[in-house]
Formats: C-alpha cells, structure tokens, sequence
C-alpha cells in the first residue's frame, strides 16, 4: 500500500467499512496505517465494524491518527455490534483539530470530544451513540462544546448515565449556548442529563425532536415541558418533521 500511493497521483483519499477477522498485527491493518500516513489527502474515514482490538490498534496504539487530517469532512468510529467494549480514544487524537470535519459520528468513548468540537465550526451532523461511563461528557460541558457549531443541523446524543454530581462545577450564572442552525435532535437516556443540557443550550429553529428516557417511572422535566411550549409547532405529536415522538422504555 505505502508504494502504490507513493506512485499514484495525489488524489483525495477515504476508507470505507473494511472488516478483518485476524488479530491486529495482520497486514491488512498495517495497510491501513501505512494509507493513513498520507494524512493531508484524506477526506473521509469509516471504520464501523472493527474488533475492540482493531480499532484500539487504529485509533489509539498507533501514533498515525494523532496527526492533523485538515482535509477530513467524515468521520465514523464504532466497533463491531458483538463487540461493545471499544477503546478509549486519546485526548491528542486528530492532533485535537478538526477544521473541515462535516460529519461526525461516534459510537466509542472519546472524554476529549469536547476539545475537537472547538475546532470543527463546519459540522452539520453529530451522532453520539451508546457512550458508556468511560466516555461521559457532562451536559454543562457538552453545551459549550457545541456553541461553536453555528451551521450543525443534526444532533443525535445516546448517553446513558446520569448527571454525576462529583464531576458538575460549583453553581454559576448559567450562560446559554444557542445553536442557530439545529433543526433536529435525538435524545436517548435519562430525563436529568436532558434537563441539565436544555438549561444550557437553544435552538430556536429546531422542528424536529425525538426523545427516549430509559429505566424511569416518574419524569420531572420542567426545562423539557418549557422548551416544548416555547415552540407551538412541536406540539403536534406523530409523523413528519414537525412533531415530537417521545418514547418511554
């Protein structure tokens, strides 16, 4: 692979869905490390049915995806659905920048996100997906992160946990972040996480919202209840971009 593209013209570059089934150390993978060296022509990255291994391999081990990728527009990292338990990525992943970055979507932990979103003003989507304890981002910070992304019009946040209370700063005056351009959001977890990220965040020109709260009887939602009754178009429940679908498991 190194001494193909070496040959080939500079041309964009993307990796798409490649699975393996031998350990780590198979060529295959290096082949991808040694794709990955020509960093400045990637444009989009899909690794989504990789073994903890593997991508623990890719992402982390590997020094290559500490670079900067200036020319990536997406990005999707997730392990293989029989394998739950993904890495931790570094803080120093993507050298922590992301300027073109147009999508992104993951499905393992990554505590430094917050950081790399400062950075990529571009994204128009954003999917978290089943982030487990390891890779918990508190809402107050979850919201500020996401003040700068004035385009993003898709949000998709799965986080399970609740507010840790040993992790929330002291109380201050509350700043709001608003994002402008958001029209849709899916919220899947418990109730508090989305009170205390609705106190901190708006999106005023949003006409489509999902919720799912989980492993919960009694719901106090005052910020939701608010947040709905300030938009007279998502009152409507049912089908089509102008309704709310809450869902209770």
């Amino acid at each position: 692979m190194r001494d193909t593209l070496d040959i080939w013209p500079p041309l964009p570059l993307s990796i798409h869905d490649a699975i393996f089934e031998d350990e780590p150390s198979q060529p295959g993978l290096d082949n991808i490390i040694a794709a990955l060296e020509h960093n400045n022509r990637f444009c989009q990255i899909q690794f989504e049915s990789f073994s903890s291994s593997q991508l623990e391999y890719l992402v982390t081990n590997s020094t290559i995806m500490q670079k900067p990728f200036l020319e990536l527009t997406e990005l999707v990292l997730s392990v293989d659905k029989h394998d739950r338990d993904g890495p931790i990525i570094p803080d120093s992943f993507l050298d922590g920048t992301a300027p073109r970055l147009r999508s992104l979507k993951l499905a393992i932990p990554f505590p430094g996100l917050p950081k790399l979103l400062l950075s990529a003003t571009h994204l128009v989507n954003l999917e978290l997906h089943d982030i487990p304890i390891s890779g918990y981002i508190p809402p107050e910070e979850m919201a500020t992160s996401l003040s700068a992304l004035t385009i993003l019009e898709s949000l998709w946040l799965d986080i399970r946990w609740p507010v840790l209370a040993s992790r929330r700063p002291p109380p201050s005056p509350l700043t709001r972040s608003i994002l402008p351009s958001l029209t849709k959001l899916i919220f899947k977890g418990v109730s508090e996480y989305l009170e205390e990220f609705l106190t901190r965040a708006d999106a005023p020109q949003l006409n489509d919202l999902h919720i799912t709260f989980f492993n919960e009887i009694i719901f106090d939602t005052p910020q939701l209840f608010r947040f709905i009754s300030q938009r007279p178009n998502l009152r409507v429940l049912g089908k089509g971009p102008n309704s709310i679908q809450l869902c209770c498991h």
